[in-house]
């Protein structure tokens, strides 16, 4: 089973899909900064040399409706 065909499966059984996050950022666990996003439905974005923080969260969050932030080790 593909990892798109088990997110639908769980989220049929919780009751809706469009309920989640639609970008995941990670961020680095001491700093808090985020490096990369992902993207639901597929893709990420990874932070561009000398980009802000809040520069980046805002490319990552354009349209997207919820976001979710997790740190990395």
């Amino acid at each position: 089973m593909t990892r798109q065909a088990r997110i639908a499966k769980l989220e049929a059984k919780r009751g809706g899909a469009d309920t989640g996050p639609t970008v995941i950022f990670l961020c680095d666990a001491t700093t808090g900064e985020p490096g990369a996003a992902l993207l639901m439905g597929g893709g990420g974005l990874m932070r561009e040399p000398g980009e802000t923080a809040d520069a980046f969260t805002a490319r990552a969050s354009a349209g997207v409706s919820g976001a979710i932030y997790f740190s990395r080790l």
